[in-house]
């Protein structure tokens, strides 16, 4: 049999010792010798077990326990496995324990684990009830320390205001009191809480802070409330998402961004944010999101708190649209994702990775959306994606971007790529409009093609030269109307028709001038399309 190491050992009879502790609160009264000798002892254990550690962090199965490194305790051991089990019970999946663990705390958190499972349900889940006591070094299912040490911060400046008003109160009391020594009666209201009373007790409605929030007040005040804000959010049922916890993250998302808000206070506002921003928080938002018939301001927010949230909020949405399969939600999570625009680079980035091509589409899609000139690079290497589906999306988003770095990509898809490729790059730079791109399509106009076996890539660079107006084009044109081919004579026609177009489009004296000569000398369906593009001239210059 393997040998346990010290440090086993010494977490083992922690555990132990926290079950003693919980089995104490549960028979022995508030300061009976039985139960303050078992919590102390708990306690020792417990500091000796983290050694130089700064913390500990164990995972509760059913039937075991193991801390943060993986390896496992003993499942022999009867005492571990009675209060994995108890744990488990109690919906507590991770058990954060700090090294400066306090008497206090621990007391506190053997009798909320002294409920029953019911009853925890009851009152809103095992973290709500650690969160109302107050307990600052023990935390369940949570194991970021940052997010522990924000959270504690709060912790602590709440109990500080509190010991402050009630100490404020206290004094008012004192220079209450009459001669004979005899307290004059006070509004009950203006009673400060006993010191034994939980914050549960005195917590209020999120929407109760928000509207004293809404009132202007004190560096001093507007700390108070926020922290007040930020423990009663957290205590929040965990499995939904409320109306008053979504406005108070509202609050503290904006508040980060207001200047009429000291830096301090922005400050506390973006850790109070971050600290409510949970994955889970994050996931209820995008359920939220997606729900069907939410109105267009209920949709702006949840967009604000996503990109808020940042990479967090951005990868989670990129993963939702990689899996969905309605094609409705599909366009609601993009629409999210482009909100982000830049910040969502990297995880478009990932995406366009993906083996699925319908995912590296929908990415692209997006891309495009965002019209920042850096996606111009991601856009690029699509171009050589193997689904034609793809390569065509790559070929739209370049258009919406509209930058030069786009344009030379297109002009690149147009030299070296192949005919479907070139024909949609083609059609998106006529309608671009870039003028920078004529000399490219002028030369490709120009190549020798004996057998009209660039027919359609030939007819979209006319047209893109057209949708340009480009009068730099107008001799090349003219120079194509004035061939002659005895072989595929009909599919050049074509090519000169969309020349007679073209012209129309430019609409120069010289192009009405080529446009007469042609329906002179122009042959069957060429003269017929000269004689159209003039009458086109002519209604333009009406109009």
């Amino acid at each position: 049999m393997k040998k346990q190491s010290p440090q086993h050992l010494h977490m083992e009879n922690a555990l132990r010792g926290l079950g003693l502790a919980i089995k104490a609160v549960r028979f022995y009264p508030e300061n009976h010798p039985a139960r303050i000798d078992a919590i102390e002892r708990g306690v020792s254990a417990l500091r000796l077990a983290l050694g130089d550690l700064d913390h500990v962090a164990l995972t509760v199965r059913r039937d075991h326990l193991s801390v943060e490194n993986g390896s496992r305790l003993r499942g022999s051991n009867p005492a571990i496995k009675a209060l994995a089990h108890h744990l488990f019970a109690r919906r507590i999946f991770q058990l954060m324990i700090l090294a400066d663990i306090s008497a206090e705390d621990l007391e506190s958190a053997a009798c909320a684990l002294a409920f029953e499972p019911e009853e925890i349900i009851r009152r809103g889940g095992i973290a709500k009830i650690f969160s109302s006591a107050g307990i600052e070094t023990l935390w369940v299912n949570e194991t970021d320390l940052n997010k522990i040490v924000s959270r504690r911060e709060i912790l602590q400046e709440m109990k500080s205001d509190t010991r402050s008003q009630a100490d404020q109160n206290e004094a008012f009391t004192d220079k209450d009191q009459d001669d004979d020594g005899a307290i004059q009666e006070r509004d009950q209201r203006q009673q400060p809480p006993s010191e034994n009373s939980s914050f549960a007790d005195q917590r209020r409605t999120l929407e109760e802070i928000l509207a004293d929030l809404a009132e202007k007040g004190s560096e001093a005040r507007f700390r108070r409330l926020v922290n007040e804000l930020i423990e009663a959010s957290y205590a929040e049922e965990p499995s939904s998402l409320s109306a008053g916890l979504l406005n108070a993250m509202l609050f503290l998302a904006r508040c980060t961004e207001e200047k009429a808000y000291q830096e301090s206070e922005r400050t506390l506002c973006r850790k109070g944010f971050e600290t409510l921003m949970t994955s889970e928080r994050t996931e209820q938002l995008i359920d939220f999101l997606c729900e069907p018939g939410l109105n267009e301001s209920s949709r702006e927010k949840a967009h604000f708190l996503l990109k808020k949230s940042g990479e967090q909020g951005a990868r989670r949405l990129g993963e939702r649209l990689a899996e969905e399969k309605e094609a409705k939600r599909r366009k609601i999570l993009a629409q999210a994702l482009t909100a982000f625009g830049r910040s969502a680079l990297a995880t478009l980035d990932f995406l366009l990775r993906d083996e699925r091509w319908y995912v590296v589409r929908n990415a692209a899609t997006i891309l495009g959306e965002i019209r920042d000139p850096e996606t111009a690079r991601h856009l690029a290497v699509l171009l050589g994606h193997e689904d034609e589906r793809v390569r065509r999306e790559a070929i739209r988003a370049m258009t919406r971007l509209g930058t030069t770095e786009a344009m030379d990509v297109l002009l690149v898809a147009v030299e070296e790529g192949d005919p479907d490729l070139q024909r949609q790059a083609l059609l998106f730079l006529g309608a671009m409009k870039q003028t920078k791109a004529i000399p490219y399509l002028l030369r490709f106009l120009e190549r020798s093609d004996p057998f009209v076996r660039c027919l359609e890539l030939k007819r979209g660079a006319v047209r893109a030269l057209g949708d340009m107006g480009a009068a730099e084009a107008v001799p090349a044109l003219r120079a194509l109307l004035q061939q002659r081919k005895i072989f595929f004579r009909r599919r050049f026609q074509e090519i000169q028709i969309a020349c007679c177009l073209a012209l129309a489009r430019i609409g120069t004296d010289e192009c009405r001038r080529i446009l007469e000569d042609t329906t002179q000398r122009g042959h069957g369906p060429v003269s017929r399309s000269a004689t159209r593009a003039l009458r086109e001239i002519s209604r333009a210059e009406k109009s």
